[in-house]
C-alpha cells in the first residue's frame, strides 16, 4: 500500500509541477503583452509630444505633423489590440492558476494519506518488534534455566 501510495505522490508532484510551468507561461506571456501595450502606449505619447513641437516652430511642416501624428495613432492602436489580447488572455491565466491550485491540493491530500501510510507501518513494525522481544524474554534462556532448577 505505502508503495503505491509512493508512486501516486510522486505522479501528483509531477502533475503539480507540470501545472506550475503552465500557470507561469501563460502569465508571462499576458504579463508581457501588458508590458508591449505599456509601451506603445509610450511611444504614441512620445511622438505626439514630437508632433505638437514640430507645430511650435518658426516654420512648421505640415507633411511632417501629419506622418507624426499617424505614426501617434498606429502606436495607439497597437496599444489597444495589445490590450485586448492581453485581457483575452486573462481567463487562460485564471484557469490555469486554479488548476494548478487543484493539483496541489491533491498533492498535499495524497502525501497526507502517504505520511499515514508510512506511520502505521511504521507502528506495525514496531508492534512486531515488541512481541518478537516479549516473546523472547518471556520463552528465553534465562525461563528456561529457572524451570531447570
Amino acid at each position: 500500500m505505502r508503495r503505491q501510495l509512493c508512486r501516486l505522490l510522486r505522479l501528483r508532484e509531477t502533475l503539480e509541477d507540470i501545472s506550475h510551468l503552465n500557470f507561469l507561461a501563460k502569465s508571462a506571456e499576458m504579463r508581457e503583452l501588458e508590458l508591449v501595450a505599456a509601451r506603445q502606449r509610450e511611444l504614441a505619447l512620445s511622438v505626439r509630444a514630437d508632433a505638437l513641437f514640430m507645430l511650435s516652430g518658426e516654420k512648421p511642416e505640415r507633411e511632417a505633423w501629419r506622418m507624426k501624428r499617424a505614426e501617434a495613432e498606429i502606436c495607439s492602436w497597437k496599444e489597444a489590440k495589445l490590450g485586448s489580447l492581453a485581457r483575452a488572455r486573462k481567463p487562460s491565466v485564471n484557469r490555469a492558476r486554479e488548476d494548478l491550485l487543484v493539483r496541489r491540493l491533491d498533492r498535499l491530500q495524497t502525501e497526507i494519506l502517504h505520511d499515514d501510510a508510512v506511520r502505521a507501518e511504521r507502528t506495525v513494525q514496531d508492534r512486531r518488534e515488541q512481541n518478537r522481544i516479549d516473546d523472547w524474554f518471556q520463552g528465553g534462556p534465562g525461563r528456561r534455566n529457572r524451570q531447570q532448577k
